[in-house]
């Protein structure tokens, strides 16, 4: 998305500069198109990993019973916030499970 910005910038750059020509405008218009898919994609990922969830997760919350409390209202177990759910995600702080645990504790 940002890389999108910056041609954005350079085609109006360069149509200020050189002027107005037909293969500025359609560089121009297809810069607009995919950046602002790219920046919808960018503000969907973060949106998630601020919530803790996954694409399947956000879509499908209803299916799944861990994603509800006991009157069926949206409550994802998982989620510690928006900063450290996006500490978690960016920094991917790994997590001692059970298993690890126990192989830690079994070696000599």
């Amino acid at each position: 998305a940002i890389n999108c910005t910056f041609t954005i910038y350079f085609s109006a750059y360069s149509m200020a500069t050189m002027g107005f020509d037909l293969i500025f405008l359609i560089g121009m218009i297809e810069s607009l198109v995919f950046c602002g898919l790219g920046w919808i994609l960018t503000c969907t990922s973060v949106l998630h990993a601020c919530m803790n969830l996954t694409t399947n997760e956000m879509f499908n919350y209803k299916r799944y019973p861990y994603l509800r409390d006991k009157r069926g209202k949206y409550l994802n177990p998982f989620s510690r916030g928006p900063l450290l759910n996006l500490v978690e995600f960016f920094v991917c702080t790994p997590s001692d499970s059970d298993e690890q645990v126990l192989l830690i504790e079994d070696s000599p």
